[in-house]
């Protein structure tokens, strides 16, 4: 894996509160030949992982020490194209702590949205996203999810191996690390 230089990495943090997209994932590795870029790699993580999180977050926590609940999130294309998650988190909790298993199911079709100055259209299939969320204080904890989505295009460019990560986190709402691959490129990076 590759680290940005000092001098990039202090030109992204001056420019960070003006336009963050631009420094692109610097703990992406690019010493391999792909035809996906860093960013576009990292761009498709962080909004799968998006919609993944909203259909989370759009659930309250359950009130029962034993819940079922349905998930189902549309992405917001906002430039054309679709895209939605759907699936489920069930789980137990006593006294407020606990645990929920996740399992959800993406398509994305031709989906266009927006990132500051770049228009991305990603198309995916036969994405999952499995994995745990705690549960303290009736309130979700700690995540740990493997979202996996083996055929990706982007901007009409095949990601060669797809994208398979772990997402780790305090919570759905925190801002979480992506450890794996995605496009061809492998590295540890916190997403949007």
């Amino acid at each position: 894996m590759k680290i940005a230089s000092a001098a990039v990495r202090s030109a992204c943090a001056s420019a960070a509160i003006l336009v963050l997209v631009n420094c692109g994932a610097g703990g992406i590795d690019n010493s391999l030949s792909t035809p996906i870029s860093n960013n576009d790699a990292y761009a498709a993580i962080g909004y799968l992982w998006g919609g993944a999180r909203s259909a989370i977050l759009n659930k309250r926590e359950p009130s029962t020490d034993s819940f079922n609940l349905p998930l189902s999130y549309q992405l917001p294309c906002t430039r054309g194209g679709s895209g939605s998650f759907q699936g489920t988190l069930s789980g137990t909790k006593t006294a407020g702590r606990g645990t929920a298993t996740l399992a959800m199911t993406a398509t994305l079709s031709e989906c266009q949205f927006d990132e500051i100055t770049v228009v991305r259209t990603v198309s995916a299939s036969g994405v999952t996203a499995n994995g745990t969320i705690g549960i303290v204080n009736d309130t979700w904890d700690v995540i740990s999810v493997r979202l996996v989505a083996p055929t990706v295009t982007i901007n009409g460019v095949s990601c060669p191996g797809g994208i398979n990560v772990m997402i780790t986190g305090t919570s759905p709402s925190s801002q979480p690390v992506s450890t794996g691959t995605a496009c061809g490129r492998t590295g540890a990076v916190p997403l949007p």
